[in-house]
């Protein structure tokens, strides 16, 4: 669908956002090297995952569906880690935070590495 002009809530959204926090120079570049740190361990994750599913698929004795459910719920469950700590983690506490994170993330990754069943893993 084509708009012509502007819809008649835009100018009353944009006006109601209010003004933009300004940040320093080493936080913007605290924000780039979190924001390109999360996407490649995203990235590297979906990779790993999908390299990995014949073997998962075999070792589980999952079915499609099954296989399609565990790389939905990898990716489900890096994703929110992602939008959670973002939303949580101010730059002086970003290490801290976000090491705590990572480390839950790890550890269920360990704990799916050891499954039994496709139900276990998800």
């Amino acid at each position: 669908m084509i708009a012509f002009g502007k819809g008649p809530c835009d100018e009353a959204v944009v006006h109601s956002a209010g003004e933009a926090l300004v940040c320093d120079a080493a936080t913007r570049r605290w924000v780039l090297a979190a924001t390109i740190l999360g996407s490649s361990i995203a990235f590297i994750d979906g990779t790993v995952v999908n390299v990995a599913l014949p073997v998962i698929q075999e070792r589980l004795g999952a079915s499609v569906r099954g296989a399609q459910w565990i790389v939905e719920a990898y990716a489900l469950g890096l994703a929110s880690l992602l939008l959670v700590g973002g939303a949580l983690v101010a730059p002086a506490i970003m290490l801290t935070v976000g090491a705590k994170l990572w480390n839950v993330y790890g550890a269920t990754t360990m704990l799916d590495a050891h499954a039994a069943s496709v139900t276990q893993t998800i």
